[in-house]
């Protein structure tokens, strides 16, 4: 994947599929992902 549109498609196909585990494919390994109920994540491995 090397545009925003693929990265964008390949998100949406996921969403569709409802396997939300394949998802961390399209985060860079120093992602960080904050939210208000979960808390911090850091990183591909959280």
């Amino acid at each position: 994947m090397n545009s925003a549109k693929e990265i964008i498609e390949t998100f949406w196909r996921i969403q569709d599929e409802g396997d939300y585990t394949k998802v961390v494919d399209l985060f860079a390994e120093d992602a960080v992902l904050v939210d208000p109920f979960f808390g911090t994540f850091e990183g591909k491995a959280a």
